[in-house]
């Protein structure tokens, strides 16, 4: 062989592949979610300079266990052409970067989603899927992710969705009265999209949150000759709030007896556990939005949420969850539909 007169060997069939890689479709369809671990392990283990370990998957499961810098996203486009982007997450030195990277992980659900709705909480994971399942659109029929990851770093994954190309929409609470909420909150959400998209920033200012001559609820029209308020510029943008408090004070003005409340007569006491020590112009709510200061407290504060809203949500029929739907939720969900529709997959 030597001498290169022997050919009963090829020498050039037995180098080593200069490179390996390392291809397996879609584990979970014949493995437990536990095994899943196990086998990133094993491939991990088996990577280096010369291979690379490639995983097909549609399991959320798989992806928890993936750190979201090694993800590559394929996404039909509205071409019918498949995307493939990866996942740019803040610096490091950002503190948004540990926050928005655990909840990706949290919410592996995002990336196979048609749609996701940012909210703020476990409210709204728990009421917008009744409410979408009321009016023909179930979030798992129709792949949409609620996901609660709260106002925190808002802009942070709205760069993150529109890298992937995924619609959202977003629900933020109002918080009226509360410090540095209402106008406050809006200013807060105007400069994430002058950071963010600043195409889609509204090009003027808002008074401060607690100016008393400038009301949210009575003053909310900024352009002269329009009928248009501020919301609906930002609804149109995408972004809904939740009025005047929060989803949780919506939905129990909305059903108060769902929830088995009862009114009670506004206090200092009531309006401070409510709206916190530095809250400013409790009169901005109604008497009789105030009348449910102490049943908010009680459910909303020193009890738990989800039981509360499950509860409610148990003793109302789906015509019933309609007609008295809180205005801004009704509208978010028609937003989610609109979009769906007009999604390509």
């Amino acid at each position: 062989m030597r001498s290169g007169k022997n050919t009963a060997i090829d020498p050039a069939k037995l180098k080593p592949p200069a490179f390996t890689i390392l291809a397996m479709e879609e584990p979970e369809n014949s493995l437990s979610p536990h095994y899943l671990g196990r086998i990133v392990n094993a491939l991990k283990g088996s990577i280096g300079v010369d291979a690379q370990a490639l995983i097909a998957t549609h399991a959320p499961s798989m992806l928890r266990r993936v750190d979201p810098e090694n993800i590559r996203y394929l996404r039909l486009g509205p071409n019918r052409c498949s995307l493939v982007s990866g996942i740019v997450l803040p610096a490091k030195e950002d503190v948004a970067h540990k926050f928005v990277r655990e909840a990706v992980q949290a919410f592996p659900e995002i990336y196979f989603s048609r749609l996701v709705v940012l909210g703020e909480g476990d409210s709204e994971e728990i009421v917008l899927p009744r409410i979408l399942q009321a009016k023909g659109a179930p979030v798992d029929e129709s792949a949409v992710t609620i996901a609660p990851l709260g106002g925190r770093h808002v802009n942070h994954f709205w760069r993150l969705l529109s890298q992937l190309g995924t619609p959202y929409i977003t629900l933020l609470d109002l918080d009226l009265a509360r410090y540095q909420g209402g106008w406050g909150r809006l200013k807060y959400v105007n400069d994430q999209l002058t950071e963010f998209e600043s195409h889609k920033a509204l090009p003027y200012g808002f008074p401060a949150w607690d100016d008393a001559n400038t009301r949210i609820r009575e003053k909310n029209v900024p352009t002269t000759g329009s009928s248009e308020t501020v919301f609906d510029h930002l609804e149109a943008r995408g972004i809904f709030f939740s009025a005047p408090l929060d989803l949780d004070f919506a939905m129990l003005t909305a059903f108060p007896k769902a929830f088995n409340a009862v009114p009670v007569a506004p206090t200092p006491e009531s309006q401070k556990a409510v709206l916190g020590k530095s809250h400013e112009g409790a009169d901005q709510y109604t008497p009789q939005e105030q009348a449910w200061f102490d049943a908010y407290h009680h459910y909303f504060k020193l009890n738990s949420k989800p039981a509360a809203h499950l509860t409610a949500l148990s003793s109302l029929s789906d015509a019933e969850l309609l007609a008295g739907l809180p205005p801004s939720l009704d509208r978010l969900a028609d937003a989610v539909i609109a979009a769906l529709e007009e999604s390509p997959e």
